[in-house]
């Protein structure tokens, strides 16, 4: 880095060689080293579930050790003598297929993160967490039960605290700690050792971890631009059901009665009983006339359904709500996502989940969010996308 931006010039000079080192699924104690792997890759994705994952491919599968974690290491070297070392990160390993080839047989291993390890693992009871509780002890709590390593990032949440919240047994134990964390306003990822963490979701609020152009030598050809401008929406439903009490016809009453409110009825007279009763509360909010989604400009609409719970609204009957919250998705719904495809030399300070400043080859800087990220780790080239702000 320099003055705030890329500049990556040792890039062509640096000497790069990659370890995968074997470690136990439980503690992280090291085992050994996977030998004579001739290629790696790891993908990045910000809004997976799992969060990171990747391949190692060896010519060498005997010096594997059953159930062992791998970890990728990277190292580099430069002509004036230096060097540095980067924990890639650590995976659950897959065994998937081999491949014969020139005299010689390649066995590919899927890597997979800590979090995948808890993707089927099924909670056989619910779990309950009480009002006013926090969502890092739940967190916790969570991981303790399938036994993975954990840390927090950051203190309790004091500033909010959870409603009161039943996990649902059958439920994997990862979308428990994706509930929480949503609530919370939190997310869950892993880092490069292995660790589940939970910490602020902070998005694009975050200070940018480097600038970027797009004519700078790191930057290999092919940068592509995507948008969604022409497909947005044009209006915005929002729909409840809205429940209410009315008294219906009951039969007679056989002998004359008197209910707890101290009302008599005659015998023969009409019984009635309560009975819950539903009606649809809906509205909508269109674009402007002027917007290039109305229907009378683009000639076509688009809607965007917004169907919320009985338990959320079910007793309110106010259609001005409705019509408020349709006015305020619209925005949601209207706003343009524009992305940029990007291929480059190894970066090693960038990951998903970061914000940069990026310079495309039209237009001023803009703040960009990293969404996915790919490392070839044979030739150490990278290609990511960028959501802009």
């Amino acid at each position: 880095m320099k003055n705030g931006n890329y500049e990556g010039a040792w890039e062509r000079e640096r000497q790069d060689r990659l370890y995968a080192e074997l470690v136990t699924p439980v503690g992280y104690k090291h085992l050994g080293w996977l030998t004579g792997v001739i290629d790696a890759s790891i993908t990045e994705d910000y809004d997976s579930d799992t969060r990171i994952q990747g391949t190692v491919t060896t010519i060498e599968p005997e010096s594997y050790i059953e159930n062992a974690m791998v970890r990728l290491i990277h190292d580099s070297k430069w002509p004036n003598g230096t060097s540095s070392r980067e924990v890639l990160g650590t995976f659950f390993v897959i065994r998937t297929r081999e491949v014969w080839e020139h005299g010689a047989c390649e066995t590919v291993f899927e890597l997979k993160s800590v979090l995948y390890g808890m993707k089927d693992d099924k909670a056989p009871e619910p779990m309950t967490l009480a009002q006013g509780s926090y969502g890092v002890d739940a967190f916790a709590k969570i991981c303790n039960l399938c036994s993975r390593p954990k840390t927090a990032l950051v203190s309790k949440n004091d500033k909010r605290k959870l409603e009161a919240t039943t996990l649902d047994a059958g439920k994997s134990y990862l979308s428990w700690l994706h509930d929480v964390a949503e609530q919370d306003g939190m997310r869950v990822d892993v880092d490069v050792n292995g660790y589940v963490t939970y910490d602020l979701d902070r998005g694009f609020d975050q200070s940018p971890a480097m600038s970027l152009a797009y004519n700078s030598h790191v930057i290999l050809d092919g940068t592509e631009r995507t948008t969604d401008a022409s497909t947005i929406a044009s209006r915005s439903i929002v729909t409840w059901e809205y429940s209410y009490e009315v008294e219906v016809e009951d039969g007679v009453y056989k002998s004359a009665y008197t209910d707890s409110d101290g009302v008599y009825h005659a015998k023969g007279s009409t019984k009635y009983k309560k009975s819950t009763q539903k009606k649809p509360i809906t509205a909508w909010a269109d674009v402007d006339q002027g917007h290039p989604a109305h229907i009378g400009r683009r000639g076509w609409r688009k809607s965007e359904y917004h169907k919320y719970s009985g338990e959320e609204y079910g007793s309110n009957s106010s259609v001005s709500q409705a019509q408020r919250m349709a006015k305020e998705l619209l925005t949601e719904d209207t706003a343009v996502t524009t992305e940029w495809s990007v291929s480059s030399l190894y970066i090693p300070d960038l990951h998903a989940g970061q914000v940069i400043r990026w310079k495309p080859p039209e237009g001023d800087w803009r703040l960009c969010l990293v969404t996915d990220l790919k490392k070839e780790l044979h030739h150490f080239t990278m290609s990511f996308t960028l959501k802009e702000k």
